[in-house]
């Protein structure tokens, strides 16, 4: 069984196996993301869960 990498309730939908995360976490995760986004003025200021930044991929 899988379990959610956001609450650790088992997940039983392949797609959310898949992923690793169930849907409510996942809608969480959206609406945040939206959230925070909604602030930024510029295309700089997005904010992606795990984005990496150009000097992280440089040096590794």
């Amino acid at each position: 069984m899988k379990y959610c990498r956001l609450c650790g309730r088992r997940l039983k939908d392949p797609e959310s196996i898949k992923i690793g995360i169930g849907p409510v976490c996942l809608d969480k995760l959206v609406t945040e993301i939206k959230r925070k986004n909604m602030k930024a003025e510029k295309v700089e200021d997005l904010q992606i869960p795990g984005q990496m930044e150009l000097s992280e991929f440089m040096e590794g």
